[in-house]
């Protein structure tokens, strides 16, 4: 297991990301679920997701457009903006 480097979009900015994508058997749900391991210009950071037909680019694209979209909505408390979010498609 090794880390790729693939350019991804990283809230609005393209870099060079190194991405690990694992699909691990996850027991709560008795299924397998698609890790992601991604470290960015921001940091590290480890993304799940239910949809094992995305990418780990897909992945986090999408968790860095939620993000970044929770971080204008007003009122949301601080604590909420560092939640963890869980990308997902349809079941």
């Amino acid at each position: 297991m090794s880390l790729s480097r693939q350019p991804v979009k990283v809230y609005g900015h393209t870099e060079v990301a190194k991405l690990l994508c694992l699909d691990l058997l996850w027991k709560p749900i008795k299924g397998k679920i698609r890790f992601v391991l991604a470290i960015t210009s921001r940091g590290p950071i480890i993304l799940m997701s239910s949809d094992l037909s995305l990418s780990a680019v897909q992945i986090l694209e999408l968790y860095c457009k939620r993000a970044s979209k929770r971080e204008h909505v007003p009122g949301l408390e601080a604590s909420q903006k560092e939640d963890c979010v869980i990308a997902s498609g349809p079941s």
